[in-house]
This record gives structure tokens, C-alpha cells and sequence, in this order.
């Protein structure tokens, strides 16, 4: 399945984006749409949509338009849905809201209208609240769909208003990257750390994780000429910088590796807490006396195993593999791949 179409018909907030959508239109209400950076996978939101109407007025058309800031929504329309003649019929002590809502020939009437529309959205609003108007609540009339960044306008007595940002989150996203690589052969934790990494560069473009994700483990192995052919080749307008980058890529190995590094400090204290216990009594070191054991962090447990002895080596190596990979995202740099696959390895 594509990336676009796991997103809108697979993903439960976006598809139920669409079915809210779906929902007003077939309760004969138009809708304005919210999406402050624009509508991810454009075509496929379209198709998704109109899918779920299909059931409702057969005989209404469906057309889309991209519409530029400061059109007036009645110039236009009346262009679009009314032929030169019955534009002529047009006087102006009417509205054009109230002369396409009454005009026999206007095909207006009998269309779903997608807009998306740059800029402010009140006018045409305005508009819809006041064509919407002049018809009573089962009658057929036009319907519009409008996608806006504007965040200002608010659902009305004719328009049911959704926000997509609020609708769907970055948790949607890291839920889209890990479809993607759910049928690879991956384990469960190599996925997260692929759709994590992709979810930190992207920065909340979402079609950009999703192309990030498909590039599977290239993503990690090799992050800085991955990122750049896919922001090359998909033309993404997003300036991305080594330095960036590495912070993206950071982000990404914290939320991965720290529960991993706590969880492995846990269980090797559990599972050597009387050793760990009994030199803490004996310790020269003020830092350890009176101290909970399980309070004491993997550099602490390096240097009492190294001191004392009380494990095997083959524990004592392991031990010092996790201390080093906590060291390295301390100070801010990156655990290796190799090293990160080895630590997935313990769990």
C-alpha cells in the first residue's frame, strides 16, 4: 500500500479527519478544514473524501480548485458555474451569495467544491454562511469543502470547522513510519529507531517521514546521504545542515537507547544487587556510601565492577558497552550504528 493511502485510510485520527468531513457533507453542511502547513498527499485526501460520498447525491459533481489570496469567492464562482449569459442576468442591488443560490442554470448548485485557498478565509465564509442560507436544511444546494492555514474562523450554523493540526499529531506519524516498515524484516526495535529518526528530521512533515521511512535502515546506517538524495530527488523544501541533522538524528537515539540504558541498569542491579550492595558498605568512595543501590547510575556500576570484581567478564564487558553508549549521547554526539545494533542485541 502506498504511503499516502496508509495515512488516510489506514490511520485512525486522519481517517477520522475524513469521515467527520464525509459526516457534515452528507448532513448537507459544507466544512472548512484547518491545516496551518498545508494538506499532506493532497490527491489522495481528495480521493479519500470523495469515496465516502460517493453514496450521497449521485447526480452532484465534484471539482477543485487552488485559489490564490484576495479572490473574491462571488467573482469567482460566478465564473467558474455560470455561463456568460446567465452572468449577464446578474444585478447589483443582489448578492452574488443570493443570485447563485436562485439561478436555474448556475451548475453551483449541484457541486461539491473543494477550495484550497492561500491567505485569509473570512470572505469566503462569509460567503458560504450566507449562500447556505437561502435553502432550507434537506434542500439540495452546493456544497464546499475549504482548506485553509487560516486559524481564525470557526464552525457556524452552515459550516462544520475541523483543525487538523489539533486532530492529528507527531505520535500519527511515528504510527505511519512504523506501517511502513511493519512488513520489512526488521526487528522491533530497529523500526522504532528508523521511524523515530525520520519523525526527528522531518519536523513535522509528515510526507517526509513517510519517504524517510521508506528508505528502511539506509536511514540510520548512513543518515547524511540518505536525507540529502530524498530531499533532492522529492524536491522538499527544506534546508538540512550536518549540524541539524546530527541533532535530528541525537533526538532520535535518546528516545530510542535511554529507556534501554535505564532498563539495563535495572535488571543488572537486580541481578547483582547483593554484590553491588555488600561493596557499597565497604566503599572508600564517599560518593557511594548510604546510597540506594538502585539510585546508582551505569558509570557508578562500571567502577565498582572494575574495582571489586564482582562480575564476569563477559558481564563486565557488556556493562562497559551500555557506560559507553550513555557517555557518547551525554556529550551530545551519536552512537554508531554497529554499537546501537549490538545494544538492541541484549534486549
Amino acid at each position: 500500500m502506498r504511503t499516502e493511502d496508509i495515512w488516510w485510510k489506514r490511520l485512525s485520527n486522519p481517517v477520522n479527519l475524513i469521515e467527520n468531513i464525509a459526516d457534515s457533507i452528507l448532513e448537507n453542511k459544507s466544512v472548512a478544514v484547518i491545516c496551518r502547513d498545508g494538506i499532506p498527499w493532497k490527491t489522495s485526501f481528495l480521493d479519500a473524501v470523495m469515496e465516502d460520498i460517493s453514496q450521497c447525491s449521485a447526480g452532484m459533481r465534484n471539482s477543485t480548485h487552488d485559489i490564490g489570496e484576495n479572490i473574491n469567492p462571488g467573482d469567482f464562482l460566478m465564473k467558474k458555474y455560470c455561463s456568460k449569459q446567465e452572468q449577464s442576468r446578474y444585478v447589483p442591488s443582489e448578492t452574488k451569495a443570493r443570485f447563485l443560490s436562485k439561478s436555474k442554470f448556475s451548475t453551483i448548485n449541484k457541486s461539491r467544491v473543494f477550495v484550497f485557498l492561500d491567505g485569509q478565509a473570512n470572505e469566503w465564509v462569509n460567503f458560504i454562511d450566507e449562500y447556505s442560507s437561502y435553502f432550507g436544511e434537506d434542500d439540495e444546494h452546493g456544497l464546499f469543502v475549504l482548506l485553509t492555514s487560516d486559524g481564525n474562523i470557526k464552525s457556524s450554523e452552515h459550516i462544520d470547522c475541523y483543525d487538523y493540526d489539533k486532530m492529528v499529531s507527531q505520535f500519527d506519524t511515528l504510527l505511519l513510519c512504523m506501517t511502513v516498515l511493519s512488513e520489512q524484516n526488521y526487528g522491533i526495535l530497529e523500526k522504532q529507531y528508523i521511524s523515530e529518526t525520520a519523525v526527528s528530521i522531518a519536523d513535522g512533515n509528515v510526507m517526509l517521514a513517510g519517504k524517510l521511512a521508506e528508505c528502511g535502515i539506509n536511514l540510520v546506517i548512513k543518515p547524511y546521504e540518505t536525507v540529502d538524495f530524498v530531499l533532492s530527488t522529492d524536491n522538499f523544501p527544506m534546508e538540512m545542515n550536518e549540524q541539524k541533522l546530527k541533532a535530528s538524528v541525537w533526538k532520535a537515539q535518546i528516545k530510542v537507547l535511554f529507556p534501554l540504558l535505564e532498563q539495563f541498569r535495572y535488571d543488572f542491579i537486580s541481578e547483582h544487587y547483593r554484590e553491588i550492595s555488600d561493596s557499597l558498605y565497604g566503599a572508600s568512595n564517599e560518593d557511594y556510601k548510604n546510597k540506594n543501590v538502585y539510585d546508582l547510575e551505569i558509570i557508578d556500576l562500571y567502577h565498582i565492577c572494575k574495582k571489586r570484581r564482582i562480575v564476569s567478564d563477559t558481564e563486565f564487558k557488556c556493562l562497559g558497552s551500555f557506560r559507553e553508549a550513555r557517555n557518547i549521547l551525554a556529550h551530545w554526539e551519536l552512537v554508531p550504528y554497529k554499537s546501537v545494533m549490538d545494544l538492541f542485541g541484549r534486549f
